[in-house]
């Protein structure tokens, strides 16, 4: 691998590598797919996955390393429901005594859908928030409400002009009861375009 990417500690008299030897990103469905491999690790507490979405490194998750090995190890993360444009994703490998290296950064692009779509809340079941994810085939006016069984409006979650390409919205349901909800988005294309759609999700206190 040409960008082969060594972080050294030592141990005693010897030096052990945390060796990255491979760090991909593919996009997917408006989700980040991140795998990365180790050929060895030394004292290695794990990974804090950072992400830039050109404002600067934040923090997207963390996984766990395997502290000490001579063995092959393979690491998966999946960013969820991002939206349209460009990210850049680098790896802090976090030793256990606090000391801590980067990787090389990989980028990856979210292209805008070819249709209209409305995803799985996530999580689901939740408490007390949830993600709702949507993709525009175009640019659009768009109304996301949420019913409860009786079909009582419970909550209006959107309602704007929105640009083509992924977007999501966060529920936060802190004032209603645990159940099942609906929420339903409807959009309205500038070429005209009409798409509804309806998914269930439930709310656990």
């Amino acid at each position: 691998f040409p960008n082969m990417h060594i972080i050294m500690s030592v141990t005693g008299d010897e030096v052990v590598p945390v060796e990255l030897t491979s760090f991909t990103a593919q996009a997917s469905n408006g989700n980040v797919v991140l795998n990365w491999s180790t050929a060895t690790e030394t004292n290695n507490q794990g990974f804090e996955v950072q992400r830039n979405s050109g404002n600067g490194y934040v923090g997207a998750g963390f996984i766990n390393g395997f502290g000490t090995t001579t063995e092959i190890k393979n690491y998966s993360f999946v960013d969820k429901n991002l939206e349209t444009g460009n990210y850049t994703y680098r790896l802090k490998q976090i030793d256990l005594d606090g000391s801590f290296d980067y990787s090389n950064e990989v980028n990856v692009e979210i292209l805008a859908p070819a249709e209209f779509s409305l995803a799985q809340n996530y999580p689901n079941p939740f408490n007390p928030s949830t993600k709702i994810s949507f993709g525009l085939a175009v640019d659009s006016k768009v109304k996301i409400n949420v019913y409860n069984l009786l079909g009582e409006q419970v909550a209006l979650l959107l309602n704007s002009d929105m640009t083509a390409g992924n977007h999501n919205v966060t529920f936060d349901a802190t004032h209603l009861n645990s159940g099942v909800y609906f929420y339903k988005l409807e959009a309205t294309g500038n070429d005209g375009q009409n798409f509804t759609s309806t998914m269930k999700m439930i709310l656990t206190k």
